[in-house]
């Protein structure tokens, strides 16, 4: 037996609601303030170093791709909900069903706060949604500055300005997108539920009403359209594939995968179209077919196909197949690095040396470097870390004017290593042990009597041995690191 009688609801009193209304403005007050003290101290640390300007770019396109995220997820998701209560039948579809109960009071409840409801519900998820796209600062800026570079791949034939300035930013379009519709795609069926739309359903009764059905086919087919356009982002993306023996598109991505993802990119389209004539039919068993054969193609041919052609049609023939892409991938390397018009000339050596040659040429033979950074990365902190918490993260080769003579040296700073702190805690790690100190200079080409590194600068303080006062190190705090 169903009981109608209505429940009491217990009313809060002024007090209680003024309390509320104080602890979460006090909670918004502290969570806005530890944001905007944030904010205000990178501006200081731009505006201290004059690109102010750099601040001001990052910081407003930020707040306005956040806005513009949520702005459109809210519409969204706004509309979606406004067409749930006008397909959605109530209580005509929920007579006899196990919850019925529930779901009526529910609607009695629901029923005078609809807008209320619908507007609350869009803007949360709206917002939740709207805050990733802060992260698409750097790609957004790339597109709307991208340029063209006149110079096309040799895969697909697109300028190169695709893949560097747009492609990015398109998937990051995509993910949201793909995320905005399968959220809404999830709270348009539990409100569908909630209203009556959809129930729980006896041996031959209708679980769904038509409506219901065509709006969820709809949303449904659009994800089939994002996947489509998901695909065709990754064929693009093959140019950066690691499959093969160097960087870029393989034989299998070309003559495998590409084709993989065009039936893929038809099989998602042929989905949508069969969802969205699903809407003037009974049942799911068109859609349920469609998902299966995209399943099983995306999992047979989108990447058991193409390992097959890796493994048995490539890797015995690897030289002749993936000779054209090695030339691609040198060809744009030489491109990248602006090397295509390097003039190639023959040089003749000759091993007949003279005294007189090699005096001529002291200063180049002085400074042959015969100290590997490889074997100075374990020599360094072995005679030079001085405390456990220092260390040296690379090891480079420069050149310095030492006493009025250009030296090949090996350098490296003395950084700190945060994992080596000694009495982890807020005060050492914050205040204490904040930075490395100083660096060490040794010749390319010198050593001790015991073998060892003939340095130059070393130890704590830094002390300079070379009598040269441009190697004087006056501030030898390192708060930025190769490491860092």
């Amino acid at each position: 037996m169903i009981n109608r009688e209505p429940i009491p609801i217990r009313q809060g009193s002024g007090f209680r609601r003024l309390l509320t209304f104080i602890v979460v403005g006090l909670f918004l007050l502290v969570m806005f303030g530890r944001w905007a003290a944030t904010l205000f101290t990178d501006y200081l640390w731009y505006d201290s170093l004059d690109i102010a300007g750099v601040w001001t770019t990052l910081t407003f396109t930020r707040v306005w791709l956040v806005l513009a995220a949520t702005l459109v997820a809210f519409v969204f998701i706004f509309l979606n909900l406004w067409l749930v209560d006008r397909l959605s039948p109530r209580r005509g579809i929920v007579s006899g069903a196990p919850d019925e109960e529930l779901l009526e009071r529910y609607q009695e409840w629901i029923e005078p706060r609809a807008t209320l409801v619908r507007s609350g519900l869009a803007l949360f998820f709206a917002v939740v949604l709207g805050l990733g796209a802060a992260a698409w600062w750097r790609d957004w800026l790339s597109w709307v500055n991208a340029v063209t570079f006149d110079v096309v791949d040799p895969v697909f034939g697109n300028d190169v300005a695709l893949y560097v300035f747009e492609l990015p930013f398109y998937r990051d379009l995509f993910a949201w997108s793909f995320q905005l519709v399968l959220m809404t795609l999830l709270i348009v069926v539990a409100a569908h539920y909630l209203n009556g739309g959809i129930r729980i359903a006896t041996l031959g009764e209708q679980r769904t009403s038509g409506g219901v059905k065509a709006h969820i086919s709809v949303l449904l087919a659009v994800v089939a359209l994002l996947k489509a356009l998901a695909y065709q982002f990754d064929k693009w993306e093959l140019l950066y594939s690691p499959r093969g023996q160097v960087f870029g598109a393989s034989h299998t991505d070309v003559n495998a995968q590409i084709p993989a993802l065009n039936l893929l990119i038809f099989i998602s389209i042929v989905c949508a179209i069969i969802l969205l004539v699903n809407t003037r039919f009974r049942g799911w068993t068109l859609p349920g077919v469609a998902i299966g054969i995209w399943l099983v193609t995306s999992i047979g041919v989108g990447g058991i196909y193409p390992a097959m052609v890796q493994r048995f049609s490539v890797e015995p023939n690897e030289l002749q197949l993936e000779t054209p892409y090695v030339q691609h991938n040198l060809d744009f390397t030489r491109f990248a690095f602006g090397l295509e018009d390097v003039e190639v000339r023959n040089f003749a050596a000759s091993t007949a040396l003279t005294a007189d040659e090699v005096a001529a040429n002291s200063p180049t033979i002085e400074n042959i470097r015969l100290w590997d950074p490889g074997v100075l990365a374990d020599t360094y902190p072995e005679l030079q870390n001085i405390r456990t918490y220092y260390t040296f993260d690379d090891i480079d080769v420069d050149r310095y004017t030492i006493n009025g003579e250009l030296k090949q040296v090996m350098t490296a700073a003395r950084s700190l290593d945060e994992g080596n702190i000694p009495g982890a805690g807020w005060v050492n790690e914050r205040l204490v042990y904040t930075h490395g100190l100083g660096a060490v200079l040794s010749p390319a080409r010198d050593v001790t009597s015991d073998g060892l590194p003939d340095f130059l600068v070393k130890d704590l303080p830094p002390e300079n041995l070379t009598g040269d006062s441009s190697l004087d190190i006056d501030q030898p705090r390192i708060y930025f690191s190769d490491d860092a």
